[in-house]
C-alpha cells in the first residue's frame, strides 16, 4: 500500500492511499508523456495474479498513456482483461510470468503513444550466444 501526499494551493496536505498491490516494475521517466512515472503493479484478482498499469499523474495525457500501454500489453504480449476488475490484466494460462512481463512492460513503454502495434518475430540473432534463437510453442 502506498500513501501519496498532495499539496494544495493553501499548502495543506491531503493523504491518498491506494491499494494497488506490489509494484513489480517502474518506468521512472516516460519520455513520451512529459517524464511521468508509470508503474506495473501486481495483486491477486479472484485467485489469479493480475497486473495494472498506473500513474499518479492526473492529467488527460497521462490517462491516455496508461490506456495505450494497457492496450499494448494486450495486443503485443497477449494479456487479457480480468473480468470484474477494470484495468487489471492477466495471462490467459492463469500463471504468472513476472520476468518476461517486466521486460515486455519496459519495451512497450519505449513506444510512442499512438504507434501501430506489431508483434516481433519469433526468431532473432543473439550476440552473446553467437547464433539465431527461435521461440517454439511446445504446448501447455
Amino acid at each position: 500500500m502506498y500513501t501519496i501526499e498532495l499539496a494544495l494551493k493553501d499548502e495543506s496536505i491531503i493523504g491518498k492511499t491506494l491499494d494497488l498491490g506490489r509494484r513489480i516494475e517502474l518506468m521512472s521517466m516516460d519520455r513520451h508523456c512529459g517524464d511521468i512515472s508509470l508503474g506495473l503493479y501486481r495483486r491477486d484478482v479472484d485467485g489469479v495474479a493480475g497486473v495494472l498499469v498506473h500513474t499518479y499523474k492526473s492529467v488527460a495525457q497521462a490517462k491516455q498513456r496508461v490506456e495505450f500501454i494497457t492496450r499494448a500489453l494486450i495486443e503485443i504480449v497477449g494479456l487479457e482483461r480480468v473480468a470484474d476488475a477494470p484495468g487489471w490484466l492477466g495471462f490467459p494460462c492463469r500463471s504468472f510470468h513476472e520476468r518476461g512481463l517486466k521486460r515486455a512492460f519496459l519495451e512497450v513503454c519505449k513506444l510512442d503513444t499512438g504507434t501501430a502495434f506489431a508483434t516481433k518475430p519469433l526468431s532473432v540473432f543473439d550476440k552473446k550466444a553467437g547464433c539465431r534463437l527461435t521461440a517454439v510453442h511446445t504446448g501447455g
